[in-house]
C-alpha cells in the first residue's frame, strides 16, 4: 500500500477516502499489522475498480490492467491519472446508473415484508443523513407526517416490533417514551385548558351581545274603532 501511494502521490487519508478504505485500515495495511499487509478479496477489486491497478504477486509490482498488448505493465502516476479521468467522464453521464440504482432500491424496498417496512424506513432515513455529511447533499424540507402519534406512539410500538434496534439502548429509549408520554400530557392539559378559555371567552361575548341587543318597546292599546 505504501508502494502504491508512493506511485500515484497521495497521503494515507487522501487514499482511504478515494478508495473506500478507513484511514487505519490503510496504516494497519503498510506496517503489516492487518493480514500481514496483504489485501483481502474484497479490497483488491474495490483498488482495482478505483485505481484500475492491481498487485502481480509474481513480479512483485503494481500493473496496469487495461492495456491493448494483454502484458503486465508497471502502473504508473500516468496510468492512475488517466484512469480517473476516464471514470470522472463516465460518472458524469451517470443516467443509466441512476436509473439502475433507483430500479433496484424500488424492488428492494417492495421486497420488505409490511410488519418490517417501518424498521427500515427510518433505518434508512438515518442512513441518508449520515451519507448526507459525506457527500454534502441537502436532504429535502418535506417532513414525512406519519399516521401515528409522533412519539410515544413510534417508540412503544418499535419497542414491540423490533426489538433487535434496541439492544444497548433500553435506558434511552426508556427516557425518550418517560418523555413522550409528559410531553403529551403537557399538549394535552394545554389544549384542554385552552379550550376552555375559548368558552369562557364566547360564553362572555354572547352574554354582552344580549345586553347591547335593544328591548322591544310593548304596543300601547288602541280605542276602540280606531284605525
Amino acid at each position: 500500500m505504501k508502494l502504491l501511494r508512493g506511485i500515484i502521490g497521495l497521503s494515507q487519508p487522501d487514499l482511504a477516502e478515494l478508495i473506500g478504505f478507513s484511514v487505519d485500515v490503510i496504516r494497519s495495511l503498510e506496517i503489516g499489522r492487518r493480514g500481514g499487509g496483504k489485501l483481502s478479496g474484497e479490497m483488491i477489486i474495490q483498488i482495482r475498480d478505483t485505481l484500475g491497478t492491481e498487485w502481480a504477486e509474481e513480479s512483485g509490482q503494481w500493473v496496469f490492467l487495461w492495456n491493448d498488448n494483454g502484458q503486465l505493465v508497471p502502473y504508473t502516476h500516468e496510468h492512475f491519472a488517466s484512469f480517473r479521468a476516464e471514470l470522472l467522464n463516465e460518472a458524469l453521464d451517470r443516467s443509466m446508473v441512476v436509473y439502475y440504482l433507483a430500479f433496484e432500491f424500488v424492488r428492494f424496498l417492495e421486497a420488505i415484508p409490511a410488519t418490517s417496512f417501518n424498521g427500515w424506513f427510518w433505518r434508512l432515513d438515518s442512513l441518508l443523513d449520515q451519507w448526507s455529511k459525506v457527500v454534502e447533499f441537502k436532504r429535502t424540507a418535506f417532513q414525512l407526517d406519519p399516521h401515528w402519534e409522533r412519539k410515544a406512539a413510534r417508540i412503544l410500538g418499535y419497542r414491540k416490533m423490533f426489538p433487535s434496534l434496541l439492544q444497548g439502548e433500553e435506558k434511552k429509549f426508556s427516557e425518550l417514551i418517560e418523555r413522550a408520554r409528559q410531553e403529551q400530557k403537557t399538549l394535552a392539559a394545554r389544549s384542554e385548558a385552552e379550550g376552555q378559555e375559548r368558552y369562557k371567552l364566547e360564553q362572555a361575548e354572547y352574554e354582552r351581545a344580549l345586553k347591547r341587543k335593544p328591548k322591544k318597546q310593548p304596543r300601547s292599546p288602541q280605542a276602540p274603532g280606531a284605525e
